[in-house]
């Protein structure tokens, strides 16, 4: 599916943002390519899909033991509790253990995400100081964004990053913001998306590329 909003519009909406591709988690975007590497794309760059919106970190929680990612998602469930709303959610500090993906870009005619990510390049990093933003979606956008947790990683350097597959956290704060607004921006003038058939449930395919599973 062809690319359609530029980076230049992403600024504008708020300081925090999860994409498939991007993070941004200091007021800068970063792209993580298939390659590993983390680099900074110009404004003018296009994506083809971002969720978007100003983290103010209303509710607070911190982490003082080792934890698995299962143990801080029962952590940000107990801190947020309406399953029918949105979360932001960032986490900062020491991680013993981040493991990322990034997919290739792709060609036409485009694949599925799901076959794409089949040969996901996969990568992990031990001992690395970053911060994970992110969202916790309601089960009912199915079809407009992911349901459940999509997490992104950068590390403090700015040297490894990607989507999260899975972490293990040793200390570190984290923050929630629960959202009562859904804004959504649909392609102007593309051809290409008015005849993209969409009316396949593909919720079991999403569910494996974003665990990774």
């Amino acid at each position: 599916m062809a690319r359609y909003i530029t980076l230049k519009f992403i600024p504008l909406l708020g300081p925090g943002v999860v994409t498939y591709a991007y993070d941004r988690a200091d007021g800068r975007i970063y792209q993580v390519k298939a390659d590993g590497n983390v680099y900074t794309p110009e404004l003018s760059t296009t994506t083809p899909f971002a969720t978007v919106c100003h983290i103010k970190q209303e509710t607070f929680f911190s982490i003082k033991t080792p934890m698995d990612h299962k143990a801080v998602e029962a952590l940000i469930e107990a801190n947020a509790p309406n399953k029918n709303l949105f979360y932001a959610i960032r986490i900062d500090d020491k991680f013993g253990s981040v493991k990322t993906r990034s997919v290739p870009r792709q060609q036409k005619p485009y694949p599925v995400l799901d076959i794409v990510t089949r040969h996901q390049p996969e990568f992990n990093r031990r001992d690395v100081e970053g911060t994970i933003v992110g969202f916790r979606c309601p089960v009912f956008v199915k079809g407009v964004n992911v349901p459940g947790y999509h997490l992104h990683f950068i590390s403090r350097d700015r040297l490894f990053g990607g989507h999260v597959l899975g972490f293990e956290i040793v200390s570190g704060q984290g923050g929630i913001d629960m959202l009562h607004e859904f804004f959504l921006k649909l392609p102007e003038n593309a051809t290409d998306f008015a005849s993209t058939d969409l009316s396949k449930d593909r919720s079991r395919e999403l569910k494996r590329v974003e665990s990774g599973n």
